[in-house]
C-alpha cells in the first residue's frame, strides 16, 4: 500500500491444472437422465438449482438411468465433474 493506491504483482501460477470438460454425457428422455461414459462405480449426485440433493446413485455397466420427478434445471455431478441439464 502506497499513498492509498494498491499495487498488484502477478506471478506465474504453479500447481493449477487446466479444467477439463466432463467425460460423461447426459441425455434427457422424458424425466429420465441417461448418463453415459462415466467410470464404473463412480458416484452420481443430482442437485436442483438451489443446491438440494435430489438423487444419488452409482454408475453401473457404463450407463446409468436416474429418474427425476419434477421438470426444471439440475446439476449432475459424477466424481468431480459436473454438467447442467434441463428436464422438461
Amino acid at each position: 500500500l502506497e499513498d492509498g493506491v494498491y499495487v498488484a504483482k502477478f506471478t506465474q501460477a504453479v500447481g493449477f491444472k487446466t479444467a477439463m470438460a466432463p467425460r460423461f454425457t447426459v441425455n434427457v428422455i422424458d424425466h429420465i437422465l441417461e448418463i453415459n461414459g462415466a467410470r464404473m462405480g463412480a458416484k452420481i449426485d443430482v442437485f436442483d438449482m438451489r443446491g438440494r440433493l435430489v438423487s444419488t446413485s452409482l454408475v453401473q455397466n457404463g450407463t446409468s438411468n436416474v429418474e427425476i420427478a419434477k421438470s426444471g434445471s439440475y446439476v449432475v455431478r459424477v466424481d468431480r465433474q459436473v454438467r447442467r441439464v434441463d428436464v422438461r
